[in-house]
């Protein structure tokens, strides 16, 4: 699946590194994972180890389980598997939460996690030593065209015109989006305006991609003071506010969980 962020050739694992036919060459970390960041083709460092590591404690209580489980069940879509195509990119993948959950479910499958956080790739590849991560751009994947036959996006960023290249003919990309409840009572806590969240999945058969299937996921989130505290340092919500309002968020009793699922296919 891989490709040189250099020449675009493709790139293949030689004991400790990716080489591509051109000669370049890059190592893999200690932990695992291996850096495919092209220079200027990151604006950002992605989310600090902080915040990694206050979102890894709060998934891997369980909060988020339900949504794992319904990416579960529609991947992979029935008429890819009875064509027997087994590739997965998970794109935003952070810590790797949801791309082990899907990996676990995909026996033989080869399964990629890029995030453009050193941080949380190298914790996704320290917990989950079995999947393949990679540090990469949403907007730069060093992936080769028309190699994946499911991409998945959770909460984060996604070009939609790199996943129309990396996505085999047929090909699936999931998209999980918060909904407009998403952490409402928290939002409201923070903020005067409350607006919806942002990160929803391109829809428009126009913009290349048609819809095959949307829903929706809610649910109410029942946190001990621990949860709540990792829940609001896990979120840009942890600098929202006054330090009054972020106080009174580690008060409140419950919380709504609310997701949108959409399923999308590229348009030829």
């Amino acid at each position: 699946m891989l490709r040189c962020p250099v020449c675009w050739s493709p790139l293949a694992r030689q004991g400790k590194r990716y080489r591509c036919v051109r000669g370049h060459s890059f190592d893999v970390a200690r932990s695992g994972y291996v850096n495919l960041l092209r220079s200027g083709s990151g604006r950002s460092r992605g989310d600090a180890l902080a915040m990694v590591r206050s979102r890894r404690a709060f998934l891997e209580a369980g909060h988020y389980r339900p949504l794992l489980e319904e990416l579960k069940r529609r991947v992979p879509p029935s008429h890819l598997a009875q064509h027997g195509l087994r590739s997965l990119l998970d794109v935003g993948c952070g810590e790797g939460y949801f791309t082990a959950g899907l990996a676990e479910a995909l026996a033989g499958w080869e399964v990629w996690g890029i995030d453009i956080s050193r941080d949380a790739v190298d914790v996704a590849a320290r917990r989950h030593p079995e999947v393949n991560f990679a540090v990469a751009a949403a907007r730069d994947l060093p992936i080769l065209d028309a190699s994946v036959d499911v991409a998945v996006s959770t909460f984060g960023p996604h070009e939609p015109g790199e996943l129309r290249r990396v996505l085999r003919p047929g090909g699936r990309l999931l998209v999980a989006s918060p909904g407009a409840a998403h952490l409402v009572e928290l939002r409201r806590m923070l903020y005067r305006d409350v607006r919806p969240p942002g990160h929803q999945a391109v829809e428009d058969p126009r913009a290349g991609w048609s819809l095959i299937d949307r829903a929706e996921l809610r649910y109410i989130l029942e946190l001990d003071l621990g949860d709540r505290g990792a829940l609001l340092a896990m979120t840009p919500y942890a600098w929202a506010g006054s330090e009054d309002s972020r106080r009174a968020v580690l008060d409140l009793p419950t919380i709504t969980a609310h997701f949108v699922i959409t399923e999308l296919m590229p348009i030829a």
